[in-house]
């Protein structure tokens, strides 16, 4: 079935936007895969958790986070967030949520693991921002094929425009 053909093909790594449900499936069915948080969903929900506790102070809070966020030693990393967590009280029950699922998505934890660059799920969720643009809630089933197909086509010429830069910037004019 398809379903079994899905759970054969365990992913090294995955990413995803946090989801407790999704959390305990994952570990479930492909129990070797590194489940990593990706940043910007953690960007999303800082700024919707916090925007109305720190107000203009936002910017410099996620600023700092990040930096902090993206240190290399665990040890340079724990004391700089138990100082940020000191600095910053009205976020502080915040960052202890954050605190638990560090291994997840501080960089002094997850530099180890080969993502090839990656730490979110973005280009993902501008393909979803594409389909529901291309959707209305009045949509019909032809309407929704449309809106996909529309979606696939414009991030296959997307592609296929990336792979001609790449194979264009890497000709020689050296004899």
């Amino acid at each position: 079935s398809l379903f079994q053909s899905f759970v054969i093909l365990e992913p090294t790594v995955l990413f995803s936007d946090g989801d407790m449900e999704l959390a305990r499936a994952i570990a479930h069915i492909w129990p070797k895969t590194i489940h990593l948080l990706c940043r910007f969903h953690i960007a999303q929900n800082i700024t919707r958790s916090l925007a109305g506790v720190l107000k203009k102070d936002l910017n410099s809070f996620l600023q700092e986070f990040w930096a902090v966020g993206a240190i290399e030693d665990v040890n340079s990393y724990r004391l700089e967030f138990s100082k940020m967590q000191s600095k910053w009280p009205l976020a502080e029950s915040y960052l202890n949520v954050l605190k638990v699922k560090e291994e997840k998505w501080a960089f002094s934890f997850t530099h180890s693991v080969f993502v090839a660059g990656i730490s979110s799920t973005q280009r993902q969720e501008q393909v979803n921002c594409q389909i529901k643009a291309n959707l209305i809630s009045n949509s019909n089933l032809a309407k929704l094929v449309d809106g996909f197909d529309s979606v696939e086509k414009s991030t296959e010429a997307r592609r296929s425009s990336a792979s001609l830069m790449t194979k264009m910037s890497t000709l020689s004019i050296d004899p």
